[in-house]
């Protein structure tokens, strides 16, 4: 089954990366990741991942790779349902109730004011 290998690097400069299948790289999260088999416990099968750290230590000398973690992709997809819509009446306020209340706010404001 396919899985995805993630490579951690020390920093988030830019690396030269080697040609692979499924090539990502995340800059904030200082890693890059490609796609290869992996097994059943979720560890990588094959050269795929060997032949791409190589390629990479050799076209990045002196840089280190930090962790390296396989992750399974799942293959089974899961179709959503959207909710069904339903109409929502909306009620407007007039305007001129607004504009009264709020005249009325800032008089007894103004008052408290005085009295305080």
């Amino acid at each position: 089954m396919k899985g995805r290998v993630y490579i951690y690097v020390p920093t988030n400069k830019k690396y030269n990366y080697p040609k692979v299948e499924g090539l990502l790289y995340n800059t904030q999260e200082k890693r890059f990741s490609f796609l290869s088999e992996v097994d059943a416990s979720g560890k990588a099968i094959g050269e795929t991942a060997g032949k791409v750290i190589r390629d990479f230590q050799t076209m990045n000398p002196g840089v280190g790779i930090v962790r390296v973690e396989t992750k399974p992709i799942s293959t089974t997809s899961s179709t959503t349902q959207n909710p069904p819509k339903t109409n929502v009446a909306t009620t407007q306020t007039n305007s001129k109730e607004k504009s009264g209340s709020s005249v009325l706010l800032v008089i007894a404001a103004i008052a408290a004011g005085f009295f305080f």
